[in-house]
């Protein structure tokens, strides 16, 4: 696995309707070395915040085993750095 750790966070939108054609729109972006992030949990949902002083955004996910997408939420989760998926 690389060590490689980029120097910024996207949030970007993707959209459901073109198959295959990855993320549309860059919603929002910080930078790596200034951001806090904070993860939380309810039941079988997680959240990060993102905050950089300027700026704060949230995405949640669900990681239940019906669940659809949960293996790639939870890569997500572990790239950010979280234990708790």
């Amino acid at each position: 696995m690389s060590s490689f750790i980029w120097p910024r966070i996207w949030v970007k939108r993707l959209d459901r309707w073109a198959s295959g054609t990855g993320p549309t729109r860059e919603l929002v972006s910080f930078p790596r070395a200034t951001t806090q992030m904070t993860f939380g949990r309810l039941g079988v949902n997680r959240k990060v915040t993102f905050d950089d002083g300027v700026q704060t955004a949230s995405i949640t996910g669900a990681l239940g085993w019906l669940s659809s997408g949960k293996e790639g939420k939870r890569d997500v989760l572990r790239g950010l750095g979280s234990t708790d998926f």
